[in-house]
This record gives structure tokens, sequence and C-alpha cells, in this order.
């Protein structure tokens, strides 16, 4: 018979019977919703449905994304959290968390039932803080709803009890090794999953969009002796594309390969057709400084003033993404300063936020480098030689690399 030992041996009734009492108390217990969360940016407090879980409180995930201007999906055992144009995955029955933010664990794990992920309520903070960049916090409820003890008036919840004088109370009970030697039938295929099972999706790959600046029409810088920035930048771009597109998973795509003009919006455009994960924006102007090797390395902060009124009126969920993706900007330009200095054995160029057209429009990890400055002549000599170009190309290649890495 399916669930019972195959070697012959019925276990004892006090062996089901205790059995049976640890699935009851092992069963997650359904409450109103006890716990209240407030949302960063959302005016009116949550209250999502709550359960216990091995004698924890767990709140449902999904009304606190939908909440926040996402949602939650499920996929076999895994389930993702979308919000905006950011994903955290999360398997059921895990504490692993992995997001372009970086991987971390929660507390307790993740519980699935009736088609719905629950989080423990401890962990809903420091999730939506690691993963999204958004304060999510729980309101204290002093006079939470309290579960009433069971009682014999109601003999559908009196606690269960345990008839020592049945049949098998004379039965001797099983030892430990006894136990360990049980053989138990293979549970049925049949039995429902956490989610709908589905093929894994192929691995999308890395996909990382260089920007060579200008181009066409549009010169950019010009040297003294009449090299332009947007040849240079060019021929760096295409040096760091050979770096990278033999490296497995990664995928590597320009937003011109040749001499021709692309506007800003169409940069952007390809960005988002491509699915890129990062964006690489190469220059060689140094903001028309007047230093000839004034490398630095900049990503999108706009200031108050500096930001359109959809913005500044946006909604929680997009001024977490816009933080998200400053601060993930931030630090690929720190890996990269910090190849680019181990390239050159210069100090690491400056890294620095500030309002950028380009990088404004976009919603990922995005930074644009100014390699020297070609309107001085050691400027333009330097970017001209062969060897600067390869050790530039290098230094970015694997500066992105290391980023993808984190």
């Amino acid at each position: 018979m399916q669930g019972y030992p195959t070697h012959g041996r019925r276990p004892p009734l006090k062996l089901l019977t205790a059995a049976v009492l640890a699935l009851a108390l092992a069963a997650p217990v359904w409450t109103a919703s006890a716990t209240t969360f407030n949302i960063e940016g959302v005016s009116q407090p949550v209250s999502p449905p709550t359960a216990t879980f091995d004698g924890r409180e767990y709140v449902a995930l999904g009304p606190l994304a939908a909440a926040a201007g996402g949602d939650v999906t499920g996929r076999g055992f895994q389930a993702t959290v979308r919000i905006g144009d950011n994903t955290a995955r999360l398997r059921t029955g895990d504490t692993e968390v992995t997001s372009p933010r970086g991987w971390f664990t929660l507390r307790r794990k993740l519980e699935v039932q009736g088609g719905r992920a629950y989080i423990a309520v401890e962990d809903v903070a420091p999730f939506f803080r690691r993963a999204f960049a958004m304060d999510v916090r729980a309101v204290d409820h002093a006079a939470a709803i309290q579960a009433e003890a069971p009682t014999d008036a109601d003999p559908e919840l009196a606690p269960l009890r345990v008839d020592e004088t049945g049949p098998g109370a004379d039965e001797p009970e099983l030892h430990e090794q006894e136990l360990r030697d049980l053989e138990f039938d293979e549970p049925s295929p049949d039995l429902p999953r956490l989610f709908e099972e589905r093929p894994p999706e192929p691995e999308r790959p890395f996909t990382i969009v260089l920007d060579p600046g200008h181009g066409g029409s549009d010169y950019g810088g010009v040297g003294p002796s009449g090299l332009s920035e947007k040849e240079a930048v060019l021929a760096v771009a295409h040096e760091v594309r050979a770096r990278l597109e033999d490296t497995p998973g990664v995928r590597v795509v320009l937003t011109r390969d040749d001499d021709h003009s692309v506007s800003t919006g169409e940069r952007q455009r390809i960005a988002q057709r491509e699915n890129a994960n990062l964006v690489i924006s190469i220059h060689a102007g140094a903001l028309n400084s007047s230093q000839a090797r004034g490398h630095a390395v900049y990503y999108h902060q706009a200031d108050g003033a500096g930001q359109s009124e959809p913005v500044r009126r946006g909604s929680a969920a997009l001024r977490a993404q816009q933080r998200t993706q400053a601060a993930q900007s931030q630090i690929l330009g720190e890996t990269i300063a910090g190849a680019l200095a181990n390239a050159t054995g210069e100090a690491a160029p400056e890294v620095r936020g500030l309002p950028c057209r380009l990088l404004a429009g976009l919603t990922i990890p995005s930074v644009l480098i100014e390699l020297g400055n070609i309107n001085s002549a050691e400027g333009e000599a330097m970017l001209g030689a062969e060897d600067f170009r390869a050790e530039a190309a290098s230094a970015i290649a694997a500066g992105a690399e290391d980023f993808r890495g984190q």
C-alpha cells in the first residue's frame, strides 16, 4: 500500500499517531492580516494576508510588490518579483535571493501555499531594501489578533489524544536504527506542484552595449593634427568588443559600427531593444578639460533642479528604480576606473555622478568614460597610439567582466 513501509512490518499506532500530530503542527495556520506595512512613496499602508509556518508569522509577498508598482510570478519552484525594471528571484523552501544588486540570503525560507508566495515578516524590510533599494517597514501592532486556543467544546479543533489502549498499543516501539531502515514508496507524480511546472527558459546572454560617441557629421573633439574624437573612440570600442565577444555568456552590441550619425534617442532605443544589461559610452573630450590624460568616468545622477516634472512626481517604484540604477552605475564606474588604473599605472580616474542626457534615459547600469583629451597635442598622440587603445580597451573589458561577476 502506498505510503506504508514495504519491508513487511507495520509501524505501531503510537508512531502513526505521532506522525499525524507532527503534520498537523507543521501545516500553515491561516489568520486575518494582523501586520501592516508602510511602503516608501505609497500613501496608504498595506495589510497583506498572513500565515504561520513553523510558529513564525509570514505575509503574502504579492500584495506588497503590487503596492510598490510590481508583481510576483511563479514557475516551477521559483518566484520572481519585478518592480520597475528590477527583478529578484527566490526559490521556495530556500533562503537565497538573486537580484541585479547582488546575491544575499533571507533569515527564513520562502514558503508557498495555494499558489501564493509568503515571506517571513522579519525578512520583508531587508528583502525590499537589498533587492530594490526600497524602504518597507512593518507597523507595530500592540493589539495583534490572537487565535484562541482550541477547546473540547469544538470537537473539530479539540487537541489530538493518543489512545493507549487501542489496537497496536502492545506493539514495541521502533528504535532509531529501525526508523532509518524503513523504506517508503516514492511519492505519487500526480501530487500538485507549488507552481505550474514549465520547461526552463534558455539562459539569456549578458548583453553589453558599447556606445562610441559622436559619428557622422558630429566629429566631437578634434586634435591639432586632425584626429577626431569620433574616430578614436570607435577604434577603442572595436578593441573592447574583440576582447569581450569570445567570453562565454556575453553578447556585445555597438550603437554604431562605422562612421555615421546616431541620435541620443536612438542610442537609448538600441540599449532597450537589445535588452542590455549595461551600457558603456566611450568619449575622449575630457569634457573640454585642458588636461591631456584627464581620464574620468561619469554616471547619471540628476539633482532636483535637473529632474523633469514627471520624475519629481513619479511613483515610489520609479524613484526606487532611479536610486538603484545610480548605485549600480556608480559601482560599474568604480570597477572600470580601478581597471584603468591597473592598466595604465596611473591614479584611478575620477568617478562622479552628474546629470547626463544620454544616461538619463536608461534604467540599467550605465557609464560614460572620457579617455583623455583629444583637443590637446599630447592627448591626440596618446589616443592615436595603438598601444594606448589596446591598454584602454583591455581595462574597459576587464571592468565590465568584473562587474558582471559581482
